[in-house]
C-alpha cells in the first residue's frame, strides 16, 4: 500500500528519536476573534463540563434536560445514568489533545494530526478502564459519545487511517491531565492509569477492529430502541456541550451563567404570541387590505387541530397565518418556550421573518447561510408607533436580530421567535454540526414546517425520521400533496386537513382561477404581443434555465424601445448576493407600486421566494408541481375574472426530464375545462402524482437501523456538482479588504466549467474565480461567449 506521509515532516518528526518538549499541553490556540488566545486542555474540560451541568442540570435535572429525553423518546429516570455518562464524556472527551500528535498540529510545525484526538481520546480511555466490566455499560456509550463528538468517525474516515508502527507520546504528567485523572477519581471511586505511549498500530491497524467489538457489545447489552437512544442523546449532548463551552470562551462569558440564563423555566403563553405576532400581521393585512380582518375557513378549522397535523390548502389562502393561530392555541395545552418555522429556501424563510417573526422585536431571530447579510437589507414598513425616529417599531430593534457573531448558532439559543431553513435545524437527522448545536432550541419548540410539497425525496425521508423518531408538536403545510408523501404521512398517523373552502370570495379555492393554454409559438412572441396589446399590468415569464432567462430578457430589452411605458426586471440565482438581495426587494416592491406595465423574467426562483400578483405567466413547461407554484404567482388573491396561463414546449428539457415533462402535460389537459381552472381540481391533480423517487430511509444516518458504527456527516438534500461558489475576479481585493460578514454578498453561485482555483493563497480554499466579464449586474451572470452564438 502506498504511503505517501512517510516522507512527510511529521512522518520523520514521529519516528525521530527526539520530540519536541511540551510545557503544557493546549486544546485550542487562537482563533479569528483572537489569534492570541491560547487555552490549555484543562480548562477547555472544565468550560465543557460547566456548560453540560448549566444544559442539563447537576444535582437534579433542567427544564432542557426534561426536554431533551422526552424529544428523543427516553424516560426521565434514566437522567442519573445519563449525567454520570455525560461528566465522565466531558471530561475525556478531549484527553486525545494531550499527546505529540495534536500538540505538534497546534503548533503549525505539522499541517494535521496523524490520528484524529477523538480516536487517541478513546483509546486512552480504554486503557483507563481496561478490565472494569462492572462499568461497561457506561464506558459503550461514553465511548460513543467521544468518537463522535466532531461527527468523523465512520466508514470515510475509516479508509483513511494508514497502518503504521509510530508510537504516539501521551504527556501523562501534564497538570491538565492530572486534574482530569482526579476528577475522574471522583466519580468512580478510582484514579485510571493511562500509558505514556500509545502504539500507531492500535489507532490504526486495530481500530476498525476494536470498534466491531464495541458494537458486538453494544448490541449484547442495549436491545431496544429506548437504549439505542441513550447513545444518541449522549452523543447529541456533549457535542453540544464542546459547542458551548468553546464559544463562550471565545467571548470570555462566564460559561455555566451564560447557558443557564438561556434556557429559563418560562413558558410561552397565547397572549403573548396574540399580541405580537398575530396583531402585528393583522396588522399589516388590514393596512393593504383596507378592510376588517376576519379569519377565513382555513384559518378557524387551523385552530382546531391536535399537536401534529398536515394543513393542505392552495397558495395564496392564508396558510401561513393560520399556523400561527394553531401555535397559539397549542400554547394552551403545550409548555414549550419557543415557536419554529421551517421554510425549503433561504428567501421563503426571510419572507417568513419580515411577515410574522420580525414581531416577536427582540424575541426573533432569522436563521440561514445567509441571515445577517439578508437582515441588514430589510427595511420595515409596517405603520406601527414611531419609536426613535423609525418608521416601524421592528426597525428599531434590527440590531437585536442577528446574534453576537462569535456563538455562532449559541447566540440563537435566548430567542423566542424563528424563522429558518429547513436544514437548519432538522438536518440534525444527517449529523449537520450547526443543526446539533441548535437541538436545546428544537426540541422545546412549537414546530410549523412549510412547503412540505418542494421537499426532494432526501429531505422528505429526513423529515418522516424526525416525525417517526422525534416527539414534538409539529404542523405540516403544503400546498399539494403527492400521493407517495401522503401515503407516508397518513401511515405515522397525522391527520390531514383539507380545507374546500365553497364561499367563491375572491380568494376561495373553489372558485376558477387560471385560464390554460399550450403555445406552439415562441416566448419572444407572445412577450411581443402581451406589449402590443396594452391591456394588462403585469406579466411574469418563467424559464428553466438561467441562460434560456438571460436570452429571452436580452431580445425583451430590444422590444421595450418601443414601449416606454413599460418597466423590465430579471431575478434568477446567479446574481451576487448583495445584487440579489436587492432585485429581490425591487422585484416585489416594483410589481406592487410601480404605475407602469412591469415584465418580469425569472426562473425556479420566483416559484416559492416571490409573493407576487401577475395577470398573465409564460412559463417552459415543467414537472407538474413546479408549474403549479409558478401558477400561485397569478390572480393570487382570485381578483382578476382569470389569470392567463401560457405553457411552451422546449428543446432541451434539461434541469428536468423528458418523462417528467410529458407527465405535467398529459395531467393539465385531462381537466375538465382549461379556460376554468380552480386551485381544488390542481391540487386534486397532483394529489394523485406519485413522487418522483421512492424514498429511502439509509439516507438518514441519526436514525440508521444500525446505529454504529457513528455520526458521521452527511447531506441533508439531494444536490448536484453543476454550480460552486464563486467570486468575480475583478472583486478579489475588494473580497479581502471586507470583514467577515460583508464578503458574502460578493459571493455567486456560477457554473463549475466557468469557475476556476483561485491563484491567490489567501482566499478560502472552498472559493472559486470566475471572469467578471460574464457578469452584469442587471442580467446576472451567464456565458455570455455561448448565448452569444445562440
Amino acid at each position: 500500500m502506498p504511503r505517501p506521509w512517510r516522507s512527510s515532516p511529521f512522518w520523520r518528526w514521529i519516528i525521530s528519536p527526539g520530540t519536541k518538549q511540551i510545557t503544557t499541553v493546549l486544546a485550542k490556540k487562537g482563533h479569528s476573534y483572537n489569534p492570541d488566545a491560547e487555552v490549555t486542555l484543562w480548562t477547555h474540560t472544565q468550560d465543557v463540563l460547566e456548560a453540560s451541568r448549566g444544559l442539563f442540570g447537576e444535582q437534579t435535572p433542567s427544564r432542557l434536560a426534561g426536554k431533551w429525553f422526552d424529544f428523543f423518546g427516553v424516560r426521565r429516570e434514566h437522567w442519573p445514568e445519563f449525567r454520570r455518562r455525560l461528566d465522565l464524556a466531558c471530561l475525556w472527551h478531549d484527553i486525545g489533545k494531550a499527546t505529540c500528535s495534536f500538540q505538534m498540529m497546534l503548533s503549525g510545525e505539522v499541517s494535521d494530526q496523524v490520528v484524529r484526538h477523538e480516536y487517541l481520546s478513546w483509546k486512552l480511555l480504554s486503557h483507563g478502564f481496561g478490565g472494569r466490566r462492572s462499568l461497561r455499560e457506561d464506558l459503550l456509550p461514553v465511548s460513543f459519545a467521544i468518537l463522535d463528538h466532531h461527527l468523523k468517525f465512520g466508514e470515510t474516515y475509516f479508509k483513511a487511517l494508514t497502518p503504521s508502527a509510530i508510537e504516539i507520546t501521551v504527556y501523562k504528567d501534564d497538570d491538565s491531565v492530572e486534574r482530569i485523572l482526579r476528577e475522574t477519581e471522583k466519580l468512580f471511586g478510582f484514579k485510571p492509569e493511562i500509558p505514556s505511549t500509545i502504539p500507531g498500530a492500535e489507532v490504526t491497524d486495530s481500530v476498525v477492529q476494536s470498534w466491531s467489538k464495541l458494537r458486538a457489545g453494544a448490541s449484547s447489552l442495549f436491545t431496544n430502541d429506548e437504549m439505542f437512544a441513550q447513545f444518541r442523546i449522549l452523543a447529541l449532548a456533549l457535542i453540544t456541550s464542546d459547542a458551548a463551552g468553546s464559544g463562550l470562551r471565545r467571548t470570555g462569558k462566564p460559561v455555566r451563567q451564560w447557558v443557564e440564563d438561556r434556557f429559563l423555566e418560562t413558558s410561552l403563553k397565547p397572549a403573548e404570541v396574540r399580541s405580537t405576532i398575530i396583531a402585528g400581521r393583522i396588522s399589516a393585512i388590514v393596512k393593504d387590505s383596507g378592510k376588517d380582518f376576519r379569519p377565513n375557513l382555513l384559518q378557524v378549522r387551523a385552530q382546531q387541530l391536535p399537536e401534529r397535523a398536515v394543513l393542505l390548502s392552495p397558495c395564496g389562502s392564508g396558510k401561513t397565518l393560520a399556523a400561527w393561530l394553531w401555535a397559539e392555541a397549542q400554547l394552551a395545552h403545550h409548555d414549550v418556550t419557543r415557536i419554529l418555522f421551517l421554510y425549503p429556501t433561504r428567501n421563503t424563510a426571510t419572507e417568513g421573518f419580515r411577515d410574522y417573526v420580525s414581531w416577536g422585536l427582540e424575541h426573533a431571530s432569522l436563521v440561514h447561510g445567509t441571515a445577517d447579510f439578508d437582515l441588514e437589507g430589510i427595511t420595515f414598513q409596517g405603520e406601527d408607533h414611531v419609536e426613535n425616529g423609525a418608521t416601524d417599531t421592528r426597525n428599531y430593534h434590527k440590531a437585536a436580530y442577528s446574534p453576537e457573531a462569535a456563538l455562532y448558532a449559541l447566540g440563537y439559543w435566548d430567542k423566542r421567535y424563528i424563522s429558518a431553513t429547513v436544514d437548519s435545524f432538522l438536518s440534525f437527522t444527517a449529523n449537520r454540526y450547526g443543526a446539533d448545536c441548535l437541538l436545546p432550541l428544537l426540541c422545546d419548540s412549537l414546530i410549523v414546517v412549510d412547503e412540505v410539497h418542494s421537499f426532494d425525496p432526501a429531505m422528505f425521508a429526513h423529515l418522516l425520521a424526525f416525525l417517526t423518531h422525534c416527539r414534538a408538536p409539529v404542523l405540516l403545510m403544503t400546498a399539494t400533496l403527492p400521493k407517495r408523501f401522503r401515503e407516508e404521512l397518513e401511515k405515522l398517523g397525522l391527520p390531514i386537513e383539507e380545507v374546500q373552502d365553497k364561499s367563491q370570495t375572491d380568494n376561495s379555492p373553489s372558485k376558477p382561477r387560471y385560464s390554460l393554454g399550450f403555445c406552439q409559438t415562441d416566448v419572444a412572441e407572445e412577450v411581443e404581443e402581451w406589449l402590443k396589446r396594452g391591456e394588462q399590468r403585469r406579466l411574469l415569464v418563467v424559464c428553466n434555465t438561467v441562460e434560456r432567462c438571460r436570452l429571452a430578457a436580452t431580445k425583451a430589452t430590444e422590444l421595450l424601445e418601443q414601449h416606454p411605458d413599460c418597466e423590465l426586471l430579471v431575478y434568477h440565482s446567479r446574481f451576487k448576493l448583495a445584487d440579489r438581495r436587492d432585485r429581490h426587494e425591487e422585484v416585489i416592491r416594483t410589481f406592487k407600486n410601480s404605475t407602469k406595465r412591469v415584465l418580469l423574467f425569472s426562473t425556479q426562483v420566483c416559484q416559492m421566494s416571490l409573493d407576487l400578483n401577475a395577470e398573465t405567466l409564460l412559463t417552459e413547461v415543467a414537472p407538474l408541481p413546479d408549474l403549479i407554484q409558478r401558477m400561485g404567482r397569478v390572480n393570487r388573491m382570485g381578483t382578476f375574472e382569470r389569470g392567463q396561463v401560457k405553457i411552451f414546449r422546449v428543446d432541451k428539457e434539461k434541469p428536468y426530464t423528458e418523462q417528467e415533462l410529458e407527465t405535467a402535460v398529459e395531467l393539465l389537459k385531462s381537466l375538465p375545462d382549461l379556460h376554468s381552472v380552480t386551485q381544488l381540481e390542481l391540487a386534486e391533480l397532483i394529489g394523485g402524482l406519485l413522487g418522483k423517487n421512492p424514498l429511502h430511509r439509509s439516507l438518514v444516518p441519526l436514525f440508521a437501523a444500525d446505529l454504529l458504527p457513528g455520526l458521521e456527516s452527511d447531506e441533508y438534500r439531494q444536490t448536484d456538482d453543476f454550480t460552486v461558489e464563486a467570486i468575480l475576479d475583478g472583486e478579489i481585493e475588494q473580497y479581502l479588504e471586507t470583514d467577515r460578514a460583508s464578503r458574502v454578498g460578493l459571493t455567486i453561485p456560477v457554473p463549475r466549467y466557468l469557475a476556476q482555483k483561485p491563484e491567490n493563497s489567501k482566499l478560502p480554499r472552498f472559493l472559486r474565480v470566475a471572469p467578471s466579464r460574464n457578469y452584469d449586474t442587471f442580467y446576472g451572470f451567464g456565458d455570455v461567449e455561448r448565448e452569444q452564438k445562440a
